[in-house]
């Protein structure tokens, strides 16, 4: 394979997965095209939108030839990353969501350190816009750069899970800057099966096989918003099915190392965790007890002492060491009285979300 470095200034592709998206996607694409680093292609991929999504993008690319639109049936973001990938012409590839926007310098910034040394990767850090406010979104891992054997010794001791429950190395793929070199040669892809944490899987595998990375850590240029209407943010229909499917494939990613066995397990509880979230997302009083009924059967069926067993249960925060201590001791009618009081905040919040949102708009 011909390796893609040139002598002339990098082209940067960045690539948008885009459904349903049309509230925000003017800002979210209007944000990239005002970037001070001049070479790079926008590539939004309309994943089956039955609002405005594509109206508005194929509006914004008759007065810019730098954004090109792709469209396809409705088959999830990991398709349509997939699509974008398959399309990009540049010599480094990024990730924006459509609900997002970025700072007018964050590409500039972030190709100077990267073609300094042709990193693997580069990764900043993001801020976070919720109704409960804003702030960084970091983690424990240091600033600088990582050779391979950085990347060993540091990185991988918490690669799929840590002790914490947290993710303490920069995993987001939005906040990275990738070689595409790098995922063409590792065959690096979004796992199509996933209908979420496809992201962090790809982020996964892509530092498992990078020989080194660079960490801008604590300048957070990547703006993320809450978006209630988000894939991210409404029921997963099969979440048990997904959160095994990615239990699969971390195993499959790290299976050559026997080592890594005390860190997936800790990945599975984490699934459950995430599962549970999914299950009583904005859950309503009403039907709460077949809901109830459900999380019981489900982790019944699994054992997890070996996670629970290496976890810092000290460092772990008041409410996860809480559900987790009501888990292990399978006291489930505890834990779903929490998840249900969670629940009933959340759906306050997001009241309160569409109270403001309606009155910006007034």
């Amino acid at each position: 394979m011909n390796d893609l470095r040139t002598s002339e200034p990098s082209l940067l592709s960045i690539i948008i997965p885009a459904y349903n998206a049309d509230k925000h996607l003017a800002e979210c694409i209007n944000s990239i095209q005002r970037q001070t680093y001049p070479h790079l292609e926008i590539l939004l991929v309309d994943d089956g939108s039955t609002d405005e999504t594509l109206r508005v993008a194929r509006d914004l690319a008759s007065h810019d030839s730098r954004l090109r639109i792709f469209t396809q049936a409705n088959g999830g973001s990991a398709r349509a990353r997939n699509l974008g990938l398959g399309a990009a012409k540049g010599e480094y590839v990024a990730f924006v969501d459509a609900d997002d926007w970025i700072d007018s310098e964050m590409y500039s910034r972030m190709m100077k350190i990267t073609e300094l040394n042709s990193y693997d990767a580069v990764s900043c850090d993001l801020m976070f816009h919720t109704p409960s406010g804003s702030g960084i979104e970091t983690n424990k891992a240091r600033a600088g750069k990582y050779s391979r054997r950085d990347i060993e010794n540091e990185i991988f001791p918490t690669l799929a899970a840590s002790r914490t429950l947290t993710r303490d190395w920069p995993y987001r793929l939005v906040t990275k800057i990738y070689r595409r070199q790098h995922l063409l040669d590792q065959q690096i892809i979004f796992n199509e099966a996933l209908r979420a944490a496809q992201d962090f899987t790809f982020s996964v595998q892509a530092m498992w096989r990078s020989k080194d990375f660079y960490y801008m850590k604590d300048w957070a240029p990547y703006h993320y918003r809450w978006n209630p209407a988000s894939r991210t943010n409404t029921a997963l229909a099969n979440a048990w099915a997904n959160y095994r499917a990615l239990d699969a494939e971390l195993s499959a990613i790290l299976s050559t190392e026997p080592s890594y066995r005390p860190q997936l397990e800790v990945a599975a509880l984490h699934g459950d965790l995430s599962v549970l979230t999914y299950l009583y997302r904005n859950h309503r009083i009403r039907g709460s007890r077949a809901t109830g009924r459900t999380m019981r059967e489900l982790l019944l069926a699994v054992d997890r002492e070996g996670a629970f067993k290496q976890l810092d249960w000290r460092s772990i925060p008041l409410g996860k060491r809480a559900m987790c201590w009501l888990l292990r001791k399978r006291y489930y009618f505890g834990a779903h009285l929490l998840l249900m009081a969670r629940a009933q905040l959340d759906r306050i919040k997001m009241w309160r979300y569409a109270g403001e949102a309606v009155a910006s708009e007034a």
